[in-house]
Formats: structure tokens, sequence, C-alpha cells
């Protein structure tokens, strides 16, 4: 039970991050989040190794079309998270390259470290809309100020 609610509750924060991004961030936030809306609906659908040994070699290829948008992301804008986002996705597609080479890895352990550098891309693309957010805010004070001193 406790593992469907948690499930439950990753893929809602997943989606509902994205959709921020989605509505409210600039080009770079728009299009990382529709980028990681797109592969977690792609990465189920790719999955065909559950439980076994072997690499996921459907979700490397998404995982490395992820990674070549977040590094032009990163080379195109001047957003300080879209850096960050990039250096999670290239340790993420290194954790199926590592489960390539190295069978002896737990499939557990496997799917955790690639899950970890995933949440750590959206996480820092959360924080990139955030700070978009705080900027509009803080524009907003102070034309609000400045119309109530004239």
């Amino acid at each position: 039970m406790f593992d469907v609610i948690r499930q439950a509750t990753l893929v809602a924060l997943w989606f509902g991050l994205c959709a921020w991004a989605l509505g409210r961030g600039g080009p770079p936030e728009r299009l990382s989040g529709a980028t990681h809306m797109i592969a977690a609906i792609l990465t189920p659908a790719l999955q065909y190794n559950i439980g076994r040994s072997g690499a996921e070699l459907g979700v490397l290829a998404v995982d490395m079309i992820v990674v070549g948008i977040a590094i032009f992301a990163a080379l195109r804008w001047d957003r300080w998270w879209t850096l960050y986002a990039a250096g999670f996705l290239v340790c993420q597609a290194l954790t199926h390259v590592v489960r390539l080479y190295n069978l002896e890895i737990d499939q557990f352990y496997y799917a955790s470290a690639a899950m970890f550098w995933s949440y750590a891309s959206l996480h820092a693309m959360a924080f990139g809309v955030g700070q978009l957010e705080w900027e509009r805010w803080k524009r907003w004070r102070i034309s609000k100020t400045a119309g109530a001193g004239a």
C-alpha cells in the first residue's frame, strides 16, 4: 500500500513540476518541462528488462536524447539551472553505461540511481521556474509601489 502511495506522489510531483514549467516558465523551462514529461511517458513504454540483469537500452536511448536536449539548453540560454540539469542528466545516463559493463550491480540500486539523477534534474528546473516567478513578483511589487507613490 505504501509503495502505491509513494509512486502516486512521485508521479504527481513529476507532472506537477512539468506543468508548472510549461505554464509559467520561459523558453528553457518550457523545453525542459516538455522533455521531462515526454521522457516520463516514453520510459515505461520502453522498459523491457524489468527485474532481470542488464541495462535498459530503450531507457538509455531516451535518456541520451534528454541529455542532448539538456546540453543544448545549457549552451543556448544563460540560466544557471540548465548547467546543473545537464550535469545531473549526464550522471543519470552514466548509470546505464555502468550497468551495461557491470552486471553485478543490483537492479534496485541501478533504478534508484537513475531516478535520483532524474529527480535532481527536475528539481533544478523547478528552481529555475521559481527564480522566474520571484523575478516576476519583484517587478510587480516595484510597479505597485511606484504607482502608489505617484
